[in-house]
């Protein structure tokens, strides 16, 4: 520890006795004068876009002790610069703001370049969008379990999915989370009531956009039940005995019939 502290306190008093000039060089270095982030629209592995007009938004930051900027555009697919209306929040915030209009289907590169006082410019790295009007985002089922009550401890969990899926989990009642992959089995099923929760992390099939989306199902197992078990207890099984009854009966009936019939022709 006093290594640390003898060691920071060295660079500090190096750093106060160098020359302001390469002090100054030192802060750019690892404190640009500008940085850029576009707010709106974001990029296609984020979202994908099925309409437009699109609200186009950016916030820039600056050093306190940086130019004015004076300034600022976009340049749409490599187009004519744009200006936008802009208004400085604080000594080293603005926040520019536009539309972009009219935009035909498919990907689109933005960029962002803001100009100071002094006549400097700082461009923006490019960020590509898409627009894509029939887009729908990948969706879950999930197959089993279903809301009902199952007569065994051993129940398949398994999903579709009309996407590319990143990674899945599932929570079962109150147990830790699960990685899977596929369709499983959950085993060792206590009696009573279950609730599973599938999260899954799926890409679509044409854009790398990650989509996350959760479902969650309640059953219930009960062992002492059984679906194929005809009892008295249950309404549809007397109902099945009682069908099959008079089947036999009837039956019975006509053979009986058919053999008096053959000994009076007799």
């Amino acid at each position: 520890m006093r290594k640390l502290l003898f060691a920071l306190t060295t660079i500090s008093v190096i750093f106060l006795l160098i020359a302001p000039v390469v002090q100054e060089v030192i802060v750019k270095a690892l404190f640009p004068d500008f940085y850029i982030y576009i707010l709106s629209p974001r990029p296609s592995n984020e979202r994908i876009y099925q309409r437009s007009p699109l609200p186009l938004t950016i916030g820039i930051g600056v050093r306190i002790d940086s130019p004015e900027i004076t300034s600022i555009y976009y340049r749409l697919d490599g187009n004519d610069d744009i200006a936008l209306l802009f208004s400085r929040n604080s000594d080293i915030s603005y926040s520019a703001s536009g539309t972009l209009s009219t935009l035909a289907e498919g990907n689109h590169t933005l960029e962002i370049s803001a100009f100071d006082v002094n006549g400097g410019v700082v461009i923006s790295e490019q960020e590509t969008f898409a627009v894509v009007r029939n887009f729908s985002y990948p969706t879950v089922t999930i197959i089993s379990p279903l809301n009902q009550t199952y007569s065994v401890n051993e129940v398949p969990l398994t999903y579709s999915i009309d996407g590319n899926v990143l990674r899945a989990h599932h929570y079962l009642d109150n147990s830790p989370r699960e990685t899977f992959s596929g369709n499983i089995t959950l085993t060792e099923l206590s009696e009573g009531q279950h609730k599973i929760e599938v999260n899954v992390h799926s890409q679509a099939f044409n854009y790398p956009i990650d989509k996350y989306e959760e479902q969650i199902v309640y059953f219930t197992v009960d062992t002492s039940k059984n679906d194929t078990a005809l009892t008295l207890n249950n309404p549809t099984s007397i109902v099945v005995i009682a069908i099959i009854a008079i089947a036999i009966v009837a039956v019975a009936l006509v053979i009986f019939y058919n053999r008096n019939k053959l000994k009076v022709s007799n």
